[in-house]
């Protein structure tokens, strides 16, 4: 069962971001908590985590 990975809470002052980088592609598996993704905004880079052990579809 697929399951949408919201982006994490930006910082108040930050009202967008891009993904700048994607540290895993389409079919690796992944652990809980292992970075998936990078956030970048005008001010921070924020990772995105794997809520749960699984595989990227």
């Amino acid at each position: 069962m697929a399951t949408e990975i919201k982006s994490p809470t930006f910082p108040e002052s930050v009202i967008d971001g891009t993904v700048a980088n994607w540290i895993k592609k389409k079919g690796d598996s992944v652990s809980q908590d292992e970075v998936i993704a990078e956030i970048e905004t005008d001010k921070v880079v924020l990772e995105v985590v794997a809520p749960f052990d699984g595989q990227i579809l």
